[in-house]
């Protein structure tokens, strides 16, 4: 039985990201925290999140799996005022880091 149920506990991959490791190309309003893959094992599936320093925990997708566990992406991106098409700018450079977290 103690297998089965540790079985079941996510697994996380993480390293800590920043501003300054980013340079100009960092989307985010807090300049540093932990980007994360977690993999469900009993969902059979991953996703990327990152923690902010104050430990909030926020999803880079949208998966049906993130809902109401963690906080949406957007409510800390910059802003792209020069981009009439979007209203945040893109976080694809931290999507791309983290989905490399998921094969390590």
């Amino acid at each position: 039985m103690l297998l089965l149920a540790t079985g079941c506990v996510p697994q996380r991959n993480e390293r800590p990201v920043s501003e300054k490791e980013f340079g100009k190309d960092w989307p985010l309003t807090v300049p540093s925290g932990t980007l994360a893959c977690v993999l469900s094992y009993w969902q059979d599936v991953h996703f990327i999140i990152f923690i902010s320093p104050d430990g909030k925990e926020y999803t880079l997708e949208g998966k049906r799996e993130t809902k109401g566990k963690y906080l949406p992406i957007y409510s800390i991106l910059k802003p792209a005022p020069q981009n009439p098409h979007y209203k945040f700018v893109s976080h694809r450079v931290l999507s791309e880091e983290g989905f490399e977290l998921c094969f390590q």
